[in-house]
């Protein structure tokens, strides 16, 4: 096996981590860029990130916390 055959089996793309994680794949680049994604690897303009690398988590939600949103009961007979 060559250095390339065993590079396709051990990455993805930042294009096919963003289709596994249901986010866009300038997060995913901005993800690397910022060392978020432990074993990404770039070469030149391309990230390479390894297959089992879980999503890292956003900082900006507390694991311990609830999402917070406005909850309302409407009916659509009555409008109300």
């Amino acid at each position: 096996m060559n250095g390339k055959e065993m590079v396709n089996a051990d990455f993805i793309s930042t294009h096919q981590s963003a289709e596994k994680w249901v986010i866009s794949s300038r997060r995913v680049q901005q993800l690397c860029e910022h060392e978020r994604i432990t074993g990404a690897i770039r070469f030149s303009r391309a990230w390479a990130i390894p297959k089992g690398s879980p999503k890292p988590q956003d900082p900006r939600l507390k694991p311990d916390k609830e999402k917070k949103g406005v909850y309302y009961e409407y009916n659509f007979n009555t409008g109300r």
